[in-house]
């Protein structure tokens, strides 16, 4: 079926069914449901609170504000990439059966993960300022941008995976071994300003880490990132996105029968 954008707009309906079925999957049996979903990032904001504050105290003010910023943005990069190489195989049947835009599939994907995503963000903002953080009003307004960017990179990484995955099953060991790295290279528990400058420059060729610090920078310090930040970023979001989408609208028709 066509991958177009209207079309896919005329299929909402089993996006949103898509997403709400994966939602209550997860919480199937369990007592209190979806509570569980603001249980889990509430009980992780106090456990990292406490950790980083008591036990593992740290010279820099407010720094388990500062940890959670990167790693709450971190696991939504980590959740959505680690499930995309699946994402076709393990509809294999609903793709085979009915005719619907099959992008719906890796997109639903992102889609709970942004769910129980921004629930831990609730989470976060009501936390924000008895953690001890200011709250930056005016770089607020270009969060929303930076976040777009980064949904932007994350689908196209996405859409590729999904892909790539059906041909070579081998792709997520590889995926899982990456993310391992990507977290220590990415600027999620450390400040790169604070690295000499040598060791910066290691740390800011990793692409993940311009986003990290963007948001950071936005969410935690009241800094605007440089301009040369916010092109980078643009330019891979809108990159990565486009051959994501070319890849998929062009592969996934032959690709069917593998499922």
């Amino acid at each position: 079926m066509n991958q177009t954008p209207q079309n896919i707009w005329r299929y909402r309906d089993l996006f949103f069914n898509l997403v709400r079925k994966e939602v209550k999957v997860r919480y199937m049996g369990a007592l209190l449901g979806f509570l569980w979903s603001f249980g889990n990032p509430l009980i992780f904001t106090l456990v990292y609170y406490f950790v980083f504050t008591y036990v593992f105290p740290s010279g820099q003010p407010n720094f388990a504000l500062f940890v959670l910023t990167g790693i709450l943005h971190w696991s939504l990069f980590a959740q959505s990439i680690s499930q995309a190489s699946e994402s076709l195989t393990s509809n294999g049947d609903l793709i085979k059966k009915v005719n619907f835009p099959r992008i719906l599939v890796p997109l639903s994907n992102f889609g709970v993960n942004v769910v129980f995503w921004v629930v831990a963000m609730m989470i976060y903002c009501v936390s924000y300022v008895p953690l001890g953080g200011k709250i930056p009003f005016h770089t607020l307004w270009l969060y929303p941008v930076i976040v777009t960017l980064y949904f932007a990179l994350i689908i196209g990484l996405s859409l590729l995976l999904s892909v790539m995955y059906v041909s070579l099953r081998d792709i997520k060991h590889l995926v899982e071994i990456g993310l391992q790295v990507l977290f220590w290279a990415s600027a999620i528990l450390y400040e790169p300003r604070m690295l000499s400058e040598k060791v910066q420059h290691v740390v800011m060729l990793n692409p993940l880490s311009w986003y990290m610090s963007s948001m950071r920078d936005v969410l935690f310090y009241g800094l605007y990132p440089s301009i040369t930040i916010m092109l980078a970023i643009t330019a891979l979001s809108f990159s990565v996105l486009g051959a994501g989408l070319w890849v998929y609208k062009t592969r996934v028709p032959y690709l069917v029968d593998k499922l």
